[in-house]
């Protein structure tokens, strides 16, 4: 179901977060150890640099939002989530909208829909089940096949 952008506030977070894992020139803000690296610093004030035009980035941000899937896995994992009901708050609902690469963190707080974040869906727990193979399609395209064989195999000459 595509959502509608305008219920979603974003956060100045998210914006740095989704430059950050979605361009390749980042990349090593992902795996850099280093306290005190100059290239994380100056990649940081290019990302800060960047969000001064905020516009073509909100829009990129409300196009993947539109065309996210909601993952509901989550609410099965209770030392997941309890990460996120303590920095959040308990009283808080959340979503957790999977577009691709990327997953949305949603909170729902008074009736305000914030993403605050976004994460690589590839090590995020809650995109597991979307990102996975659907093996069903496959079974049906051998049954194609076999019925295909055997029609050749029946038909007169």
């Amino acid at each position: 179901m595509p959502k509608n952008r305008r219920e979603y506030a974003f956060t100045h977070h998210l914006r740095e977060r989704f430059l950050q894992r979605t361009e390749n020139r980042y990349k090593h803000l992902r795996t850099c150890k280093s306290n005190d690296c100059d290239l994380c610093r100056n990649l940081v004030m290019e990302i800060r640099e960047k969000l001064e035009v905020r516009r073509p980035i909100d829009i990129e941000i409300a196009r993947r939002i539109n065309s996210a899937v909601e993952c509901r896995a989550y609410l099965n994992d209770s030392s997941f989530m309890q990460w996120y009901y303590e920095k959040y708050g308990f009283d808080s609902r959340f979503e957790f909208l999977v577009s691709d690469d990327i997953v949305f963190v949603v909170v729902m707080d008074e009736g305000q829909k914030v993403v605050v974040t976004c994460l690589c869906a590839k090590n995020h727990i809650s995109a597991a089940p979307t990102l996975r193979p659907k093996f069903n399609n496959i079974k049906k395209q051998r049954e194609k096949k076999a019925l295909k064989i055997l029609d050749a195999m029946t038909a007169p000459r």
